[in-house]
Parts: structure tokens; sequence; C-alpha cells
């Protein structure tokens, strides 16, 4: 699957709703809201390497309470074996962000954030 196909598809929440619901632990599913999911756009992983990139994040209400989660999709073509160190970066620059558009400004937990890594590719 290509990046933009990927990301064309991907960027519409209905779609992400339908395969992320078949994919998410049945636990996670009953408790989010998904009818306040909405695509949050979070650029840019590390500008040292210069490397600049958009990733489908999406944000939406979770559990009975007033907090709300994050699902990273991350589409990935070939194999990476620093995949897990770009996956921590993309939480923290999710957190920050969340962090910079807080609503209250006050101290508040940092949000779940569900990375999903998708590779279309043969092995594991």
């Amino acid at each position: 699957m290509k990046d933009t196909l990927f990301r064309g598809c991907f960027s519409h929440p209905e779609v992400a709703e339908q395969f992320l619901r078949a994919w998410l632990p049945p636990e996670f599913v009953e408790k989010a809201d998904w009818g306040t999911m909405e695509v949050r756009k979070v650029s840019g992983i590390n500008d040292a390497l210069a490397e600049r990139r958009e990733d489908l994040v999406y944000r939406l209400r979770w559990a009975e309470r007033e907090m709300h989660c994050y699902l990273l999709l991350e589409h990935q073509s070939q194999p990476d074996a620093y995949m897990s160190l770009r996956i921590i970066e993309y939480v923290a620059m999710i957190w920050q962000e969340d962090r910079r558009q807080s609503e209250t400004g006050r101290p508040r937990l940092l949000p779940l954030v569900v990375p999903i890594v998708l590779f279309p590719g043969p092995g594991k």
C-alpha cells in the first residue's frame, strides 16, 4: 500500500474507525466514543535529520471520564530497525502538542497514545 493511498483512505475518520474496531482489543473498542473521533495532524519528526512528514493521528474521547486518547497509525513500507525509537518520538510529539493545546492550561495527566504500525511486507 503506497503512502498516498494509505493517507487518502485513513484520513476519513469513518474508514479509520472501521479498521480500528476490527483490530483493537474489544475492551478498548467498548470504551471509545467513536462519534468524537477527529483527525489531528502532528508534523515533523526529527528536525536534526531534516525529515518532515505527517502521520495520521486520531483524537477521541475515551472511557467514562472526561479524558481522551490518541490513536497513531504509522504506515511502514520497509523494515526499520529503529521503529521503536521512532514511535517513542511520535508519542512524545503528540504529548507536547496536546499540552500546547490544553484548554485549561493547568497540569493534567498525559493522554493515552495507542501506536499502530502497519507493515504489508513479508516477515514480521
